[in-house]
């Protein structure tokens, strides 16, 4: 299994419906030659309420087409949708042209906070917690930034935060792993979908930590089905 970290949004996606919603944490290619992809709308927050059987608070699943995810579920259940691709990009045009700066004075998050607030307050909306949104997205700039330079992963609560230097971490954790139990996942995400979703052709890829990928947040454990041409992943924090 190889993995690929940070790929392009568009590498992802087939189109732009989730820019700004879900961020794209890796891509893993199997050992068939197909590839699926682990992503996260850490940073947005949910409504308990989904008028799809493709999304909820707890879950969500994509359908493969060529290699890419297609979305056919309810985008109103992630608070901030309307604005959140608006945001996102004022915030990576900010980010990526100072990019040097940032790598090179680790801004603490209420500096980066009070930096970019002028950029996007007038964007956003009632709906959106513009702080939180602007949090998770400085996490995975970060750490996405000091990757690309250095090749080091989640170095966000190192630098920024002031934490001790971690132990290098895997960027997913598969069967067999103390942070990954497959038979015991099985059992207990079973039980959040639908009857109107089979979870039987599904298999383990494994699952990232949302706090290697940001600072904190959801972990994401991802299946895939090879006869549905589809994946599941489901949210959990630990």
């Amino acid at each position: 299994m190889t993995i690929n970290l940070y790929p392009k949004f568009e590498e992802v996606f087939v189109d732009d419906t989730l820019k700004g919603i879900f961020y794209p944490l890796c891509t893993v290619e199997l050992s068939s030659g197909k590839s699926v992809h682990f992503v996260s709308h850490n940073g947005l927050w949910t409504d308990y309420e989904s008028n799809s059987d493709q999304n909820t608070e707890e879950y969500y699943r994509f359908t493969l087409c060529e290699g890419k995810y297609a979305f056919s579920g309810d985008i109103t259940i992630y608070k901030g949708h309307k604005v959140a691709k608006a945001i996102q990009y004022a915030l990576e045009q900010e980010f990526w042209n100072n990019e040097d700066f940032y790598f090179k004075t680790k801004l603490s998050l209420a500096d980066y906070t009070t930096r970019v607030i002028p950029l996007v307050a007038d964007l956003a909306d009632d709906d959106l917690d513009l702080d939180s949104y602007i949090e998770f997205f400085y996490a995975y700039s970060f750490n996405k930034l000091v990757f690309l330079k250095t090749g080091q992963f989640g170095r966000y609560k190192q630098l920024i935060d002031g934490f001790s230097k971690a132990t290098p971490s895997q960027y997913v954790y598969q069967e067999g792993d103390e942070d990954f139990d497959d038979t015991m996942s099985i059992q207990y995400f079973d039980e959040m979908l639908p009857d109107t979703l089979s979870f039987a052709n599904y298999n383990a890829i494994g699952m990232t930590i949302g706090y290697q990928f940001f600072a904190d947040g959801n972990d994401c454990a991802l299946y895939y089905s090879e006869s549905e041409e589809a994946v599941i992943c489901f949210n959990s924090y630990s």
